[in-house]
């Protein structure tokens, strides 16, 4: 699992998650093309979202981040 936030260049040790392990990647369109599903789950102003569906196979919206995005490719949660 890999994972991308602005806010954190290493994602930290979660209390309820000790078992998940995530690594922090760079957004890039490689590694959304790799990924099988993208999962927003923060409403970042910094994203430009309309890029993110391009290039990823599936975006699990669970902000509505993608509101504007008219595709197949959403899916909202």
């Amino acid at each position: 699992m890999v994972c991308h936030d602005p806010s954190f260049k290493k994602l930290p040790p979660m209390r309820h998650y000790k078992h998940l392990k995530a690594k922090t990647v760079e957004l890039t369109e490689k590694e959304l093309k790799a990924a099988d599903a993208v999962v927003i789950v923060t409403d970042h102003t910094v994203y430009d979202y309309p890029w993110i569906v391009k290039h990823a196979n599936l975006v699990i919206d669970t902000r509505n981040a993608c509101k504007a995005v008219a595709s197949e490719k959403v899916v909202k949660a």
